[in-house]
């Protein structure tokens, strides 16, 4: 099976994380043995030597670095590797940054799934995003998720079809359904319930829905309280009680969060979210493991 994330995939691969843990952490389906394989000798074949003799190894570090950054970048994930120890660990660009917070969430990660497959243009998706979530999706930022994330061409139509079926999330599964079936930015815009004109109650729900999303993009970062998670909710929480004196209705499936939606998040601990942030990603090595023969996938 192939993976619109696959460039990422094959990120983790190189530095020898422990791939299916992590993807268990992003709500994203695990790979089998036989495609792990498989990466692993691609990476043998088309990096530098040292990457490879890194993956089978045990050491903790590339040591030979020539020619490293300069494979990375042709495969586009130039920015990555230099968040590496090996390279002195720089800090993410902050269009790189905001592109993988947008990947490692659930929920614009299927928006994004579904707009990226729609015909929507690039200047539709960066619109509609900032209407519906307030997000301010640069050019930069899109670029390196269509990219690194979801490169809609690496997968036949009948790849996709049975990609979208193994995906961990029900919301995930339909939004990504709904762009295979490749509909215009309007009918996407119809689907999340963007109207062009602007009732109170849109209004308001508008207001809940983009102070959600950002509270939620907080509650996943490592440090959520210095992200303004507690400002965000602070601020929905106010919507919803204005929504509520005002007597507006709920509108259908415009996927505004309850009351009891809040307070189970709430009990969450800041210092255990259970997602890794770009910077941790940064030369996490799993512990070495003995050599086996190759299962296929099952």
């Amino acid at each position: 099976m192939r993976y619109p994330y696959e460039r990422f995939l094959r990120f983790l691969v190189s530095r020898k994380i422990e791939i299916n843990s992590t993807l268990e952490r992003y709500e994203l389906p695990r790979v089998g043995d036989l495609w792990l394989a498989d990466c692993r000798q691609h990476l043998r074949d088309t990096a530098p030597t040292s990457v490879g003799a890194f993956i089978d190894g045990t050491d903790t570090e590339i040591t030979d670095l020539e020619g490293v950054l300069a494979w990375a970048d042709a495969e586009g994930v130039g920015d990555l590797w230099r968040m590496q120890r090996e390279f002195g660990r720089a800090a993410a660009p902050p269009h790189a940054d905001l592109a993988f917070r947008l990947f490692t969430n659930v929920h614009t990660r299927a928006i994004l799934g579904c707009l990226l497959l729609s015909r929507a243009s690039a200047g539709e998706i960066q619109k509609l995003l900032f209407e519906h979530y307030g997000i301010e999706l640069s050019n930069d930022a899109l670029s390196t998720y269509r990219h690194i994330y979801w490169d809609v061409k690496l997968l036949s139509r009948k790849a996709w079809d049975d990609f979208y079926k193994k995906l961990i999330s029900q919301e995930e599964r339909s939004y990504v359904a709904f762009g295979v079936a490749s509909p215009t930015a309007e009918e996407v815009r119809d689907m999340l319930g963007v109207a062009s004109v602007h009732s109170d109650e849109q209004i308001v729900n508008t207001i809940i829905n983009k102070t959600y999303q950002q509270f939620k993009l907080a509650m996943d970062t490592p440090q959520p309280e210095l992200a303004g998670a507690m400002r965000w909710a602070e601020l929905t929480l106010r919507a919803l009680s204005v929504k509520k004196t005002a007597g507006l209705g709920v509108p259908k499936s415009d996927g505004t969060p309850s009351t009891a939606d809040f307070q189970g998040l709430f009990s969450v601990k800041p210092e255990k979210s259970s997602h890794i942030s770009l910077a941790q990603l940064a030369g996490q090595v799993a512990v070495p493991t003995k050599k086996t023969a190759d299962k296929k996938e099952s």
